[in-house]
């Protein structure tokens, strides 16, 4: 533990609020041993309380002499530093994590069998076949016969030394990121200037269940607002691509792009529709935590406000939880093609952690003004429509809605109606991806339902009695288009065991709306929408606690704290 502890918690912590942080917080150090050690157990201490199910503190073996003079040098006697030295001496000394890494601050335990840790997930590891540890110093040995007996793949320490299944957090190593979705260790270096370049990625000796990315990310500790990317083991054409995208908005706030960024993104395209068409469509299943950003319209400011917030190092591959996007993600702002790249670079880089969703501007039936539209922005930048043609062939493998912990419903616009004196057959086609082909007996049928899920909008209460027995109506956008009340509500609840409907399709003052009883949530995430003055906002689905919350930005106060 040292001053960089709190810094780099400031931006592992998403707005320096663990009530919105995804994933769990170990900490393997000795929180006595530091010029302002009572300062440092207090601010750790205080993270337990707050977050006790994320946050795991383990026991260092460290003196106490400077806790006890920094104590006495404050208050002139012991009795608060015994006090701590008590409550530090309950905590754990080891911790288990998905049954395959034993976290602990010193050495493995010399008992024949694994004591009984805490673990942080109830995964199970494979049978790890014995490994020849003859030749290997006795200490190494000690650890792989560990390891071995106990079906582990490695031992996470600070002073347990270097060794093929050791991962020592010491010295500049002193992170490590653990990703159960692509099953990878990220080894994070904080470097307190300039790093020499990084050795290649280690090959774990035998099989396990994670891979080992060390070191997946450099960090500058000097950079004054956001820490620096200074080196990478998991460089791709895809990270270029990020970094070259992000310099060019951090430099001026805009961008210039030279000859080959066509096919830059025409290459974009191939590789996300090869994931595209190996996930689940049209209906997609994902668990909190995860954060949902509604409407961006080519709003990059918006975005990058919320997204730099939100990742951690500003590194989809290192944060924790999931982001769900609801659509409408071009025409109508300024930057369409820069802000579907991004997105789609996401997906690339994580893609279970990101979900994009299709809106209704994902489609050519959509409309804007040709000023700002997506197309005319495709032609200026390119001189042709190759590209704006990919990506509208790329949107059609986009799936249409989401549920997320089998409670929440989420879709661009709504809900689909529900066919007079027919039997409700909603989710059950939606549940059956066989059913969405182009020459399926019920292609209009399902045509309706992805109509209804993009351009679908709730009725207010004025036009409640408008609508039909099932709770649907006429739209105000258009005769053939549905708005939904709180009948249809209540019976796609009911039948379906949802409590939410999250929603995007419509600009709202504060960035969010909650509606028909509180069980309809609007999200828009685009602040200044066409020269209004309304704010921007991410709905976060904690799973803790069970509990959404709602991050705005003020469009009064742009680069300003999101009001929370």
């Amino acid at each position: 533990v040292s001053t960089q502890s709190t810094w780099v918690m400031n931006h592992l912590v998403c707005l320096d609020n663990l009530q919105y942080t995804g994933g769990h917080f170990l900490f393997l150090d000795d929180f006595k041993n530091h010029p302002f050690s009572l300062e440092m157990v207090a601010y750790f201490l205080a993270l337990k309380v707050i977050a006790p199910d994320r946050v795991f503190l383990v026991r260092g073996d460290g003196p106490t002499h400077r806790l006890r003079r920094r104590c006495f040098q404050l208050f002139g006697n012991d009795q608060l530093s015994n006090s701590i030295c008590d409550v530090l001496c309950q905590l754990p000394l080891h911790a288990l994590i998905d049954n395959t890494l034993f976290c602990t601050y010193g050495q493995v335990p010399v008992s024949d069998t694994l004591p009984s840790g805490r673990p942080l997930s109830a995964k199970s590891s494979p049978i790890l076949k014995p490994t020849q540890t003859d030749g290997l110093p006795e200490s190494q040995a000690a650890v792989f016969d560990f390891l071995d007996r106990n079906h582990l793949q490695y031992l996470v320490s600070v002073v347990g030394g270097n060794g093929a299944q050791t991962l020592s957090l010491s010295g500049h190593s002193n992170l490590l990121f653990v990703c159960p979705q692509d099953k990878a260790l990220r080894l994070i270096q904080t470097a307190p200037s300039k790093s020499p370049e990084p050795p290649a990625p280690a090959e774990p000796r035998r099989p396990g269940t994670y891979r080992l990315v060390a070191p997946s990310l450099v960090l500058d500790l000097h950079s004054p607002t956001r820490p620096c990317q200074v080196a990478t083991a998991e460089s791709t054409p895809a990270t270029l691509l990020w970094a070259q995208l992000m310099t060019q908005w951090y430099s001026d706030r805009s961008f210039a792009w030279g000859p080959g960024f066509d096919q830059s993104i025409l290459e974009v395209c191939q590789s996300v529709k090869a994931i595209l068409v190996q996930e689940p469509y049209p209906l997609v299943r994902l668990q909190s935590p995860v954060h949902i950003l509604g409407d961006l319209h080519g709003s990059f400011d918006d975005l990058d406000f919320f997204m730099s917030k939100l990742m951690t190092f500003n590194s989809i591959r290192h944060t924790g939880g999931r982001f769900l996007f609801l659509g409408d993600y071009v025409d109508k702002g300024p930057h369409s093609v820069e802000v579907i790249l991004y997105l789609l670079l996401l997906k690339l880089l994580a893609p279970d952690r990101v979900c994009l969703l299709r809106g209704n501007h994902e489609t050519l039936s959509a409309g804007s003004h040709p000023r700002d539209s997506f197309r005319s922005q495709c032609t200026r930048l390119f001189g042709d429509e190759v590209v704006f043609q990919a990506l509208h062939d790329l949107f059609a493998y986009l799936p249409l809605c989401a549920i997320v912990d089998d409670c929440i419903f989420a879709a661009h616009g709504g809900i689909p109606r529900l066919s007079p004196n027919k039997p409700d057959d909603r989710l059950e086609l939606l549940k059956t991806p066989s059913a969405w082909k182009p020459d399926h007996p019920k292609a209009a049928r399902l045509l309706e339902i992805q109509t209804d899920l993009l351009w679908a909008d709730p009725a207010d209460q004025t036009h409640e009695h408008t609508l039909d027995s099932n709770g649907f109506g006429p739209s105000l956008r258009a005769p053939q288009l549905v708005m939904y009340g709180t009948v249809a509500v209540d019976t796609w609840l009911r039948a379906n065991h949802f409590q939410f409907i999250i929603r995007a399709h419509e600009c709202k003052g504060h960035g969010f709306q909650v509606a028909k009883h509180g069980r309809v949530v609007t999200v828009f995430s685009s602040s200044c929408y066409q020269g209004a003055d309304n704010f921007s906002a991410v709905l976060f689905i904690s799973s803790q606690d069970r509990t959404l919350r709602f991050i705005t930005r003020d469009s009064y106060a742009p680069e300003s704290l999101p009001v929370l």
